[in-house]
């Protein structure tokens, strides 16, 4: 019995069977399954399958159901009497068949099997080039294999060949209409499945609720499609005791490889699964891509790679890439859990248009990393992320490198070894609202930012247990607002941790109204250093436009001019200078500070125009 819900009766517009399609095929092979019809309907594939006369059983072409006997010729003349009337339903009853060449396919034609109950042996096959369905030829529209379990051996393909040993192998030198494939298990083969456009693209294919075992290259291998629907398959590349035992290379691939033919448009990867897989679980190069609820597991190095493409040719206008990855769950993915990186064949920096929201990554050196990565030297452009869980990363949670123009809201980013959150490189525009970040290893820092980023917002966010500092500011990064963050280290042994650190020679930086506990504010180091401006020689002097100041004089100080409520400011004394405690300042003990040369203060705005002390350092 087949394992499958299979569907009968009416339909509405947009369900599955037409009632009067679904009983005459049931009359000879069962109802039909759970599959889209509608574009069957409009390319004339439903009316040949209306027809009882349109289905071909390989039993009556001498197929041998005990697995004994070669049954290729079988499968290749129901095939054959199939296209010989513009197509048909070629069924395969449950049973074992060995097969030891090719069978070659066309259009219109539907391949079916009882579910894992039909099982195609081609582990032994004849010659190679071993491919066990192949089409190659100039189009193909109107194409369907379900419900069968195949198995090959990758380890007895032409490795010479780049697409030797796989299950399903469709290559047309123009377009591919409408090719959907769905209910298999297929077993052992380099590619699972294999489906290719030279020129134009391959339109409205669907591969849905397969499942991959062992397939040493890739499960499933797209080059080119528009409006692709990938839905609830499995990759599982662990192939112990198989060969050289070396894991699966790949889940899922959707990258391009044809000069000149460049991604995927319109794509949709849903609800799928890869797990054991040596490089990446899917790598995906597309436009308009939407990629959802996937869960990847135990991956060498990348869990989602996806590359947003400029254009679809050299040729074509640039296109806006408005993708979605939303929804994912990543765990222990070696490198990264989720990579954005730049157009990879135009060799541009991509305009994004991406949104990455709500995703689960647990473990590996990355949660998530944007920008150059491999042999990239580009970043990428306009991206909101925001929702996203990353856990347990050795390296950094989130990684900006060479990002422009991206919102960061509402991220969890913890236990990590690095940095919850790195800006790097020539980022810039980089807006972080809201959400947690914390790192706990030896120099540690909760939020960096480095290298020559600029134009940086952070705020609203909560900046837990660094080792060195909630918020890092190093190079020569520039135009850094810190403002309006919650800094908290409740580590029972504190090391040297400053809610902000800056050594950065970048001249515009500010800090401002961030609430801390258990951290010193701020610390300035090396170049930073001259980010402290002097304070005037009088009584009252002006704290506008900095937060650091060093004393200008001698002259006692009543009282600091032009701050606002939340305001904090650093005083660091170039002389002996008397602070007076009074009216505008409050200080700790009701009591002037007579600072010697090398002490500082720190003083917080409560109310208008009253500085209350809040810590001080006496240099001894």
């Amino acid at each position: 019995m087949s394992r499958y819900t299979w569907v009968t009766g009416d339909q509405d517009e947009s369900g599955i069977a037409v009632g009067r399609l679904a009983e005459q095929i049931a009359q000879r092979v069962g109802p039909l399954p759970n599959w889209s019809m509608e574009a069957a309907r409009d390319a004339g594939l439903a009316e040949a399958l209306a027809t009882t006369s349109s289905v071909f059983n390989v039993m009556s072409y001498g197929a041998d159901p005990t697995g004994t006997v070669d049954s290729q010729p079988a499968f290749q003349k129901a095939v054959d009497a199939a296209l010989a009337i513009d197509g048909g339903v070629v069924y395969a009853q449950g049973g074992d068949y060995l097969i030891k060449s090719t069978i070659t396919v066309g259009s219109n034609i539907w391949i079916r099997g009882d579910g894992e109950d039909t099982f195609l042996d081609f582990s032994t096959p004849t010659t190679a080039p071993d491919n066990l369905f192949e089409f190659i030829g100039t189009a193909l529209d109107d194409l369907r294999i379900s419900d069968m379990r195949i198995r090959g051996d990758s380890d007895n393909a032409d490795l010479t060949k780049a697409t030797s040993g796989v299950g399903i192998y469709i290559v047309s030198t123009t377009n591919q209409e409408r090719t959907w494939i769905d209910h298999l298990r297929i077993e052992r083969f380099r590619y699972g499945i294999y489906l290719r456009a030279d020129i134009g693209q391959n339109e409205v294919p669907s591969v849905t609720n397969c499942f991959f075992d062992q397939c040493s290259q890739a499960g499933l291998r797209v080059v080119n499609s528009r409006k692709a629907l990938v839905h609830g398959n499995i990759v599982d590349g662990d192939r112990t005791g198989i060969g050289d035992e070396v894991d699966g290379k790949l889940g899922f691939w959707m990258s391009p490889s044809v000069s000149g033919i460049v991604g995927h448009r319109h794509l949709r990867m849903v609800n799928n699964a890869a797990y054991n897989i040596t490089t990446e679980g899917f790598n995906i190069v597309a436009q308009y891509a939407t990629v959802v609820g996937n869960v990847v597991d135990t991956i060498g190095q990348t869990g989602i790679l996806f590359e947003p493409m400029l254009r679809l040719s050299p040729t074509d206008s640039d296109a806006e890439m408005l993708s979605t990855i939303t929804g994912n769950t990543v765990r222990n993915a070696s490198t990264n859990g989720i990579a954005i990186r730049h157009d990879p064949v135009n060799n541009t920096r991509a305009a994004g248009r991406l949104v990455v929201a709500n995703n689960n990554i647990t473990g590996g050196v990355t949660g998530i990393r944007i920008g150059q990565g491999g042999a990239s030297t580009q970043g990428v452009l306009d991206m909101s992320v925001s929702g996203n869980f990353c856990y347990d990363q050795s390296s950094k949670g989130i990684q900006l490198v060479d990002a422009e123009n991206v919102t960061l809201s509402g991220n969890w980013c913890g236990s990590i070894g690095d940095a919850g959150l790195s800006v790097e490189g020539a980022s810039k525009r980089i807006a972080i609202t809201g959400g947690f970040y914390s790192a706990n290893t030896t120099d540690s820092d909760s939020v960096k930012v480095a290298d020559t980023s600029k134009y940086v917002i952070i705020s609203g966010a909560l900046i837990s247990n660094a080792d060195r500092a909630g918020v890092n500011i190093s190079g020569s990064a520039d135009f850094v607002l810190v403002t309006g963050n919650v800094f908290v280290d409740d580590q029972s042994v504190p090391t040297t941790n400053n809610a902000v650190r800056v050594s950065s020679s970048g001249t515009n930086i500010v800090t401002h109204g961030n609430l801390t506990d258990g951290m010193t504010a701020v610390e300035y180091s090396g170049s930073a250093a001259g980010l402290v401006k002097t304070l005037a020689d009088d009584a009252t002097p002006s704290v506008d436009g900095a937060e650091n100041w060093k004393t200008g004089g001698t002259t006692t100080i009543t009282d600091l001019d032009d701050g606002i409520v939340g305001d904090i400011k650093y005083i660091l004394s170039a002389h002996a200078v008397t602070i007076t405690d009074g009216t505008n300042i409050l200080l700790n003990g009701s009591a002037n500070f007579v600072m010697a040369a090398g002490d500082t203060l720190t003083l917080k705005m409560f109310n208008d125009q009253v500085w209350e002390e809040t810590a001080r350092k006496v240099n001894l």
